[in-house]
């Protein structure tokens, strides 16, 4: 089963380089009519995001605190580009991140997998390995989406 998880685990990442590679130079922080998320939040989103995955798995975390108000759940995105790292930036961060999860998750004990999450999760997420499927699944294919009707609304083809 961990085979299939990872396997749309690196879907997503190369879905994510893809987006990001054809996203246009200068609209990358663009939130035409009323989109709540731009590029750039989207994946710096998603690198938090993973990095929290990691932290679960006993990585140190590997963003920086900075990045917490910029992407965290609270945050709300912006179109001054000023106030974010580059969208290529993040991007590197967001993929060294991910195949660090990736292998971190593939050699995860059962043990680790079944260990009760931090209390404030356990509704939503009982286990470590429920947070993961999450955080590596549907969190990221629900902000990819975004990131594929983001392209569309300003003008640009499906990349599937």
């Amino acid at each position: 089963m961990k085979s299939a998880i990872l396997h749309s685990f690196n879907m997503n990442l190369r879905s994510a380089q893809e987006y990001v590679a054809a996203t246009p130079a200068g609209r990358e922080t663009e939130l035409p009519h009323g989109l709540p998320n731009h590029p750039v939040w989207i994946i710096g989103h998603l690198a938090t995001a993973i990095d929290m995955a990691g932290t679960l798995l006993g990585q140190p975390k590997a963003t920086p605190e900075s990045w917490e108000a910029l992407f965290g759940n609270n945050s709300k995105p912006v179109a001054d580009a000023s106030k974010y790292p580059s969208l290529a930036e993040l991007s590197a961060k967001y993929a060294t991140i991910h195949v660090a999860v990736g292998k971190a998750f593939e050699s995860a004990s059962d043990a680790t997998l079944a260990t009760p999450t931090p209390e404030q999760w356990r509704k939503f997420v009982p286990t470590i390995g429920d947070a993961l499927m999450f955080l590596m699944l549907n969190h990221e294919q629900f902000h990819l989406g975004q990131y594929s009707a983001w392209r569309r609304v300003i003008g640009l083809p499906s990349l599937h």
